[in-house]
């Protein structure tokens, strides 16, 4: 039995741009154009997952996934990493309030000096989804958070979160890998379409 994934990252968000942390702002207007050039060149899929975030859903919707056969559902699973009290801020701003804070989460990935959700819960989640969805053969298009698809590449490697960071995970980058048989592979990272 086989799953194959295309995960798309979210395009790029005036948030992004900024290094701020996950305020859930919409695609800045050249990410809507850069997705909608991708309209047409996926294949067709058994299932679509979209992240509820606001930048997964505009870009699921400007590459144009719009279900025909395919059965489309926003995943809460698959939601942005919860930075607590440090969403909305930029880096800066973190570096400036809370130092000791920021190189703890930087340096360990089972940290949460925010409040929210470790790097190392993150990838648990994203790790427990991907193996429930592994229980139903077909093919899954994902669109998602960068740092989703980093958990994802993680999980497939059987990588610990430490190798999180050493992940660059680019907007509106595709993705593929697979799972058969409980053994995953990843076919493709970023690659600008498939």
């Amino acid at each position: 039995m086989t799953t194959r994934f295309t995960w798309i990252s979210s395009g790029a968000t005036p948030s992004l741009r900024k290094a701020t942390f996950a305020p859930d702002d919409g695609l800045e207007a050249k990410a809507v154009t850069q997705a909608a050039a991708l309209v047409g060149t996926l294949p067709q899929a058994d299932r679509i997952r979209c992240s509820p975030d606001r930048a997964a859903r505009e870009t699921t919707r400007a590459i144009g996934l719009v279900p025909t056969h395919a059965i489309e559902e926003v995943d809460p699973h698959l939601s942005e990493i919860d930075f607590g009290r440090w969403r909305g801020k930029t880096l800066m701003d973190i570096q400036a309030e809370d130092p000791a804070g920021l190189m703890s989460w930087v340096t360990d990935p089972a940290t949460a000096p925010h409040g929210g959700e470790s790097i190392a819960a993150f990838c648990a989640r994203i790790a427990l989804w991907l193996e429930h969805q592994a229980l139903e053969p077909g093919f899954v298009h994902v669109i998602g958070p960068a740092n989703g698809l980093r958990a994802a590449v993680l999980h497939c490697l059987q990588l610990p979160p430490s190798g999180f960071r050493r992940i660059d995970a680019v907007p509106l980058g595709i993705s593929s890998f697979s799972c058969h048989d409980g053994q995953w592979r990843l076919q493709a990272l970023n690659c600008p379409n498939l």
